[in-house]
């Protein structure tokens, strides 16, 4: 027994010394780093926030988009506030005993078809709108993607990057920025299609 409580003093000690000589050992900063060469990469990137100003086919669709947008919340907006005007109505009315039966029922009406009305905008409008939008949106990825490739292989890039602050690249020189060349052949190759 006495061999036993010895042995596990032991082991206790001895793991109790090793990690604190493994923590010295983290703790330290790195030194000699190795670099490693990958012979003649070439390489570009574009930033990915000059696309939304710079890419034409971006901005036309963006704006398309926000001017239909904004029809579609104008619209659901005025059957909103004509749903709340005539529950305010309803419920000052009901309050001050001054509507007769007919009026109160008219305003229930004015209100149940104003809730109506804006199902049904969000049913038959917002919907496929948020559908168009999505699909809009994997045509321009779609877009970028064909162009990024096709841009590649004309100016010998074996690798091309998007960028942007917070992505998957912290850091690259902009010796490597190729963003104006790359939206200068996206913005030729959609005129080019525009005029087929």
């Amino acid at each position: 027994m006495k061999y036993l409580v010895s042995s596990i003093v032991m082991v206790t000690v001895l793991a109790a010394c090793g990690s604190k000589d493994e923590k010295k050992a983290d703790s330290q900063p790195l030194t000699n780093i190795e670099v490693k060469s990958v012979g003649e990469l070439t390489i570009g990137y574009y930033d990915l926030e000059k696309i939304p100003t710079e890419f034409v086919f971006y901005k036309e669709t963006q704006m398309k988009l926000e001017s239909e947008g904004a029809a579609l919340e104008k619209e659901l907006m005025r059957w909103q506030e004509e749903g709340t005007r005539a529950q305010n109505q309803l419920q000052q009315g009901a309050q001050a005993q001054t509507l007769t039966d007919n009026q109160m029922i008219a305003l229930q009406n004015k209100i149940r078809n104003c809730e109506t009305k804006i199902m049904q905008i969000q049913r038959d409008k917002l919907e496929p709108f948020q559908q168009k939008s999505y699909e809009l949106n994997q045509v321009l990825a779609n877009k970028i993607d064909a162009y990024g490739r096709v841009f590649s292989q004309e100016n010998g890039l074996k690798l091309f990057l998007s960028y942007q602050i917070g992505g998957g690249v912290t850091f690259i020189d902009s010796t490597f920025n190729m963003t104006n060349q790359f939206i200068a052949f996206m913005n030729a190759r959609e005129k080019e299609l525009n005029n087929d």
